[in-house]
């Protein structure tokens, strides 16, 4: 009498590329021992399924019954990123400091991109690319920074309006002292700005 053997079971995995989705598969290939089989995961009877999909990130059991009640048990695990893609969205340099077609737009950056899985690409308008700056109007606006999976994040950006320059300003000197310390008083529009002389 030849005793039961029971079944060879190879599993195959595909890990989740951005956190948190629920798209792991787990795909198993059964040899040996005798057919039909019955598949169970994590104890829950599947019957002859072979394929599961649209898992989260996390430890699995899969068990193999056959014919003769041999069973096979693997522990299987569905990966994910350590942590959620992140980053920072800002601006650099207001409207007024870039010349040419961009003498009218604000510098914004993205900044401390991490998590997900480097290295990252950088969307202000148009395409992705490697450079972390762009040039954006006045108003607000939504930038994206996506890792080397496609994970992508949206991050919004105020860029506010040009700071109008002060119009018919003039000064007095109105003090002056041995030491060489005098008094100036500005008047003009807007009566709010700090000046530095």
């Amino acid at each position: 009498m030849v005793a039961a053997v029971a079944p060879t079971v190879t599993i195959t995995t595909t890990s989740i590329g951005c956190y948190g989705a629920n798209n792991g598969t787990i795909s198993l290939t059964i040899v040996g021992g005798k057919a039909p089989y019955k598949v169970f995961l994590d104890t829950v009877d599947k019957g002859s399924q072979l394929v599961f999909t649209n898992l989260a990130a996390k430890n699995y059991i899969v068990e193999v019954v056959d014919a003769n009640n041999c069973k096979t048990t693997q522990n299987v695990t569905i990966s994910q990123p350590a942590n959620p893609l992140q980053a920072f969205a800002g601006v650099s340099q207001l409207i007024g400091c870039g010349t040419g077609t961009n003498k009218d737009k604000a510098e914004v950056s993205i900044t401390n991109p991490s998590g997900g899985t480097a290295p990252y690409q950088y969307k202000f308008t148009g395409n992705y690319s490697n450079l972390n700056k762009g040039w954006l109007p006045a108003g607000v606006h939504t930038v994206y920074v996506k890792d080397v999976n496609n994970c992508e994040l949206a991050l919004t950006v105020t860029v506010t309006a040009k700071i109008p320059e002060p119009t018919a300003t003039t000064y007095t000197v109105t003090n002056y002292d041995c030491t060489g310390k005098g008094t100036v008083v500005f008047t003009g529009v807007p009566n709010n700005y700090n000046y530095t002389f």
